[in-house]
């Protein structure tokens, strides 16, 4: 059953433009790490998918090793010269996600054909962050506060102190915390403002003075950061289309990007918008964190509790697909034919 049921899994991904990963790796109670691998796309129904593949046991929880193993299971799900379909990968855990250079998700990127040494995704999140009104406000205050907590540090380091002189640079130290703690609604009022006047993409649907906005005036910033992400995009075609959108009052009432991509099925419009319909394809495969989307409602979340459970390895990945895939084998037409079949071979 469970050789049945990946097999149909990698017939509907073989189908699919797009492709997301999440792996989280833990730990069960006989100690032995284990990574869960989950695949994440839009199926033939235009419906979005996260099916959990199989849970793969680990020598040890270290990014090499994790990116090794994913790149075997990679090389069996795509085919060589689809590998630009895996547009997202998402990962959990200290191993898999330390560093810019030594984290699992590098290591990956680097075996495509494609790999940007400046990471165009980290470098939208990180002007995410500078367009975050809190983040921006605890970076001005700790830019102010640290130079202090440094020189502390550094005088009470000195062999040939006493207590007079240690209460000096105490008292001198309060006084600059007390400075700074008394310029912070200023500090506040100068970061606030100049957050407010830059775009944000904290939200994910527009308000009717956004959509007006968007109407008149095509937001070609965010454009060049898209295109930029995601280079198998028409630039000049995906802004035709998009301003043909922002001037429909029929799209406005889509209020985010699956609803969109509902609409454009349900009206057969997905051959009108081509780019469009590639563009919400790629935001909608693409999955949150695994560290959020396990709090939340992702499948990820619901084998947890496999993962955590001692068995053999092929008992494993074959209880927990059966219990995680259920719907999915009420859908598939002659399964218990097919499993038959495939014991027969």
């Amino acid at each position: 059953m469970l050789s049945v049921l990946k097999d149909y899994i990698l017939e509907e991904v073989k189908n699919a433009d797009y492709l997301a990963i999440q792996a989280d790796e833990t730990t069960d109670i006989s100690t032995h790490c284990q990574l869960v691998l989950v695949l994440r796309y839009i199926d033939i129904h235009n419906n979005v998918q996260e099916r959990f593949f199989e849970f793969i046991p680990l020598q040890n929880a270290t990014a090499d090793t994790i990116a090794t193993v994913l790149l075997e299971r990679l090389s069996t799900i795509l085919h060589e010269g689809q590998e630009s379909r895996l547009i997202a990968q998402a990962y959990d855990g200290a191993a898999v996600m330390r560093g810019a250079t030594g984290g699992v998700q590098c290591k990956t990127i680097r075996v495509s054909g494609n790999f940007d040494p400046t990471t165009v995704r980290e470098a939208r999140g990180f002007v995410r962050m500078l367009e975050d009104e809190d983040f921006c406000f605890f970076l001005a205050l700790f830019h102010k506060i640290m130079p202090h907590m440094d020189m502390l540090f550094n005088q009470l380091q000195k062999r040939n102190i006493d207590s007079v002189y240690i209460t000096g640079i105490i008292q001198r130290f309060t006084d600059s915390m007390q400075m700074i703690r008394d310029s912070i609604p200023s500090l506040h009022g100068e970061y606030s403002g100049s957050v407010q006047h830059q775009p944000t993409r904290k939200r994910r649907t527009l308000g009717q003075g956004e959509q007006q906005r968007l109407a008149t005036e095509f937001p070609d910033s965010p454009l060049e950061t898209t295109v930029e992400a995601d280079p198998m995009l028409n630039k000049a075609k995906l802004k035709t289309e998009l301003s043909l959108i922002y001037e429909n009052d029929e799209f406005k009432a889509c209020s985010g990007a699956l609803t969109l991509f509902q609409f454009f099925m349900e009206n057969n419009l997905q051959g009108t918008f081509t780019e469009t319909a590639s563009l919400l394809k790629i935001l909608i495969t693409t999955p949150m964190t695994t560290a959020e989307s396990e709090r939340c409602f992702s499948t990820l979340k619901r084998i947890k509790t496999f993962l955590r459970n001692t068995m053999t390895q092929d008992r494993l990945n074959a209880l927990a697909m059966l219990s995680m895939e259920k719907n999915l084998i009420r859908n598939i037409p002659d399964f218990n034919n097919m499993v038959i079949e495939s014991l027969t071979k």
